[in-house]
């Protein structure tokens, strides 16, 4: 298959390949580069053959399927983070932002289109390569340009003015409307998709990184863009749009094979770990939460080799975090919050396990839970998961106030006995398992998980 680059590709490539150098990185050429990403998100591929138009998917070195993520990696495995991040870490501020410019280039699929597009024998083109019939010129293959070699640059302080903040949070706004955008989530092909996602993990990163963006806006416009992808959509309100895609796909196995791999893996973790973790806070407790359930119900987004995953995470920390982000027990903290998403999507995935096999009412009767906590996770079936807004015995005559939060309904009254704490699904009646010690880790898990969700829930409503 010939793969060809559009214009709005071409231009962000060279974008990158201008603007992240030493001595020129800027929140100016930040601001160059962020709206021609945004031109491209807007870009849909009409008819045809779709992949052609996406970021190449680095080759895999074996023919074999990706790994998915199973309990027993969750529980054991880790992703090694210290020491990796350690050595790239030394690196000064010059080598940091070419090799920034490296990375970004690379995860948008661009240094694989100049090996396959280049032409050092100076033979011309092919005929292929023209646009026939009523295809746009805007999608005629074009060389993209190769990264610029490190530059041994003194790096220099450029002003950051008040206009320039303004400009890079409506940048930033713009990016998150792109994003969110109901005919981009609905139509976008998969695997141009997951060169968004990445793109968009690196990018913004770089701005908080730099203070170009405030973490407060880093932090609700990722939330918006998380909560579309993972949470809730205008199909089905209590699953995301990905996963609604996924199922209702004609070739679901296709769909979540173009948004898999390592590359991808890290640049969603490395877009959550920025994202403000305190789950005290509303917005840290619905990240918290959307991002468990994307692992937990999408675990080929996480799919890879955990040495791969590895590696291309902990290079995206160390070009995108400020120093004191890489001192080693910061690093360690976020190997700490990286094994506890990965935990907690676990967790929600056993609870999916059991509600799929088993009706509400039903699942209601083997609830032994006397009560509802004010801030305690409740799933009440089509509705999805729900917030208790009051404390309150889960009998006939009382009712709990609820805050919906992937329905739109808003808040509301449920009878106290039609309440399902989300903490009391994983029990012994419930769950069926040979693996006793894998049990009792889970549920200890989902425990911890709901507490954190709790404590957020005053600023959730």
């Amino acid at each position: 298959m010939s793969l060809r680059s559009t214009a709005g590709q071409r231009n962000f490539g060279e974008a990158v390949n201008t603007g992240i150098r030493p001595g020129v990185w800027s929140i100016q050429q930040w601001a160059e580069i962020a709206d021609v990403f945004g031109r491209h998100l807007k870009y849909m591929p009409g008819g045809g053959d779709q992949q052609a138009f996406a970021p190449r998917q680095q080759p895999k070195e074996s023919e074999g399927e990706e790994k998915e993520i199973t309990a027993s990696d969750i529980f054991t495995g880790t992703y090694n983070l210290v020491g990796l991040t350690s050595s790239l870490s030394n690196r000064d501020e010059a080598s940091k932002v070419s090799s920034l410019q490296h990375l970004i280039l690379r995860w948008f699929g661009l240094e694989t289109i100049t090996a396959d597009l280049g032409d050092d024998d100076g033979s011309e083109s092919h005929d292929e390569d023209e646009p026939h019939g009523d295809e746009e010129a805007v999608d005629r293959i074009e060389p993209i340009p190769s990264a610029q070699p490190t530059v041994k640059a003194p790096m220099k302080k450029h002003e950051v003015s008040d206009r320039d903040r303004r400009k890079a949070h409506r940048l930033l706004e713009a990016l998150s409307n792109a994003l969110t955008h109901e005919d981009f989530l609905r139509h976008r092909p998969p695997a141009l998709l997951a060169g968004d996602l990445k793109i968009s993990s690196a990018i913004l990163r770089s701005a908080l990184r730099e203070g170009w963006i405030e973490a407060d806006a880093f932090t609700s416009q990722s939330l918006r863009i998380w909560k579309a992808l993972f949470f809730t959509s205008e199909e089905v309100e209590n699953q995301g749009w990905l996963e609604w895609r996924h199922q209702s796909d004609d070739d679901p196995k296709s769909f979540s094979e173009a948004l898999s791999g390592p590359e991808l893996a890290a640049a969603l973790l490395g877009w959550f770990l920025a994202i403000d973790d305190t789950t005290e806070s509303g917005q840290g407790a619905q990240i918290e939460l959307a991002a468990a359930l994307a692992v937990g119900r999408l675990p080929w987004l996480w799919s890879g080799d955990p040495d791969e995953v590895s590696q291309e995470l902990a290079l995206l920390l160390a070009l995108t975090s400020r120093s004191d982000q890489l001192a080693p027990a910061v690093i360690e903290a976020v190997e700490h919050r990286c094994q506890q998403l990965m935990r907690n999507g676990q967790a929600l995935k056993e609870v999916a396990d059991i509600l799929d096999t088993m009706t509400l009412p039903d699942i209601r009767k083997l609830i032994s839970q006397p009560d509802v906590k004010e801030g305690e996770l409740l799933w009440q079936g089509r509705l999805g998961f729900c917030l208790a807004l009051t404390s309150s015995p889960r009998d006939d005559r009382h009712n709990v106030a609820v805050k919906y939060l992937q329905a739109s309904a808003g808040q509301s009254q449920i009878k106290g006995s039609y309440t399902v704490p989300v903490r009391a699904l994983l029990n012994e009646s419930l769950v069926k398992t040979e693996d006793r010690a894998l049990f009792v880790d889970l549920a200890k898990n989902l425990q911890e998980f709901v507490d954190q969700i709790a404590r957020g829930h005053s600023t959730w409503r």
